[in-house]
């Protein structure tokens, strides 16, 4: 019996103790990913990409007849191109930001506000836009002025420091608009419409007494010129230019003045080539421009907020 009773005791008091769980936790990775963001940004910028490219193209487009037309006729040229910006940003700005310049995309890009795969694709809209624009302009006019790159290599110090001055002003302006978070869709694209207006006023200003340095200059250096030595002078660059523009894709298709049309003589007009603005010092002006002058806004909201 006290066996019996001793083993009814030890069967209780087995089922009494607490049992130690043995199941272990097992920590695992989870195998399921969120959807791929590359995947997904990739489908995004693909069917972005269509409308950026399509709203480039045109606002520069616009751009590119108003500039012409207005560089053309000397008249008021930067209140035509800062009205038609402003009006252009309004109709595309929720689109592709309406950039519809290189230097500003190259500006913003500097900035990080831009993607750099998305690059080419602004470039390559803009210079397609401002190329249509060229093709209107010879129909219209019944003109032939093709695109040639004749003085692409070319580096004057004084046109690329008129345009790097104005693009650099209207980068400023353009980005700090950009950050004034409380202002509205519409100030924001007249603010940066008369960003551009400020900037062509700088250059022109720059470029005007460039312009007539360069004309007391060369005038001494003729009148110097005799018998004993006819070497005429080098006309020099800025003089065949006919404004800055601030942006490469117009001066892809902007030409310069040939000498006949710079000497006011009508002899081999006809025969001369119309060579396109595009070299390399409007090229580096507009571009190292555009990135100091969003840079310098930058520092400079930060210094503000700071």
């Amino acid at each position: 019996m006290a066996t019996k009773s001793a083993a009814k005791k030890s069967a209780t008091s087995a089922k009494k103790a607490p049992t130690k769980s043995t199941t272990t936790k097992v920590s695992t990775i989870s195998t399921t990913t969120k959807p791929s963001t590359n995947s997904t940004k990739t489908t995004k910028i693909d069917n972005k990409v269509i409308n950026i490219v399509l709203a480039e193209v045109f606002g520069t487009f616009i751009l590119t007849v108003v500039a012409l037309s207005a560089i053309q006729t000397q008249d008021l040229v930067g209140l035509f191109v800062g009205l038609t910006l402003a009006v252009v940003v309004m109709a595309i700005g929720t689109i592709s930001g309406s950039h519809i310049n290189p230097a500003v995309t190259f500006g913003l890009w500097a900035t990080r506000k831009l993607k750099t795969v998305m690059v080419p694709f602004y470039w390559g809209a803009q210079f397609i836009g401002a190329a249509a624009a060229l093709v209107v302009m010879n129909l219209v006019s019944q003109t032939q002025h093709g695109i040639s790159f004749a003085h692409i290599g070319q580096f004057d110090g004084t046109l690329f420091g008129i345009e790097l001055v104005g693009t650099a002003v209207f980068l400023f302006g353009l980005v700090s608009v950009l950050n004034r978070k409380e202002l509205t869709d519409g100030a924001k694209a007249l603010g940066i419409g008369l960003s551009l207006l400020v900037g062509v006023a700088v250059a022109s200003s720059v470029n005007a007494q460039a312009r007539s340095t360069a004309i007391a200059n060369y005038q001494k250096a003729a009148s110097s010129v005799t018998e004993d030595n006819k070497e005429e002078p080098t006309i020099p660059a800025v003089l065949f230019s006919k404004g800055a523009t601030l942006n490469p894709a117009i001066s892809f298709v902007q030409t310069e003045m040939t000498e006949s049309e710079l000497k006011g003589t009508s002899d081999g007009g006809e025969t001369e080539q119309h060579i396109s603005r595009f070299a390399l010092d409007s090229i580096l002006g507009t571009l190292i421009g555009a990135a100091l002058g969003a840079n310098l806004a930058l520092l400079v909201n930060y210094r503000f907020r700071g």
